[in-house]
């Protein structure tokens, strides 16, 4: 994920930036966001809503670790860079994340 992002960013809009730049801002951004982040992870050993000691492990995850990332590092993401985020996928309707700066014409990210 975070290096299709990477890749986007720089092939549609010149922006350089690394996967580790990426994961540690989208991290820092979830977890200064939590109202609006922590209602959507939920532990994934027993499926209950996480608590704010496992939404900041969670968070630290994101930044320090290899751990994948799923639609809300997809949604944080597209907050931080205010640019629209497309998912293609083979046997299911586009997914679109965001809607991007409207004050100006921004080309989404493409991402399969």
């Amino acid at each position: 994920l975070y290096s299709a992002v990477s890749d986007q960013l720089e092939l549609l809009h010149g922006k350089k930036i690394s996967v580790e730049r990426l994961r540690g801002e989208c991290g820092s951004h979830i977890e200064a966001n939590t109202e609006l982040f922590m209602s959507f992870i939920t532990n994934p050993d027993t499926g209950d809503a996480c608590t704010p000691e496992y939404f900041h492990s969670y968070c630290t995850e994101i930044k320090e670790t290899a751990a994948w990332g799923g639609e809300a590092e997809l949604v944080a993401l597209s907050q931080i860079y205010k640019l629209p985020i497309v998912i293609y996928q083979s046997e299911a309707p586009a997914l679109f994340i965001g809607d991007g700066d409207k004050s100006e014409k921004t080309e989404s990210l493409k991402l399969s």
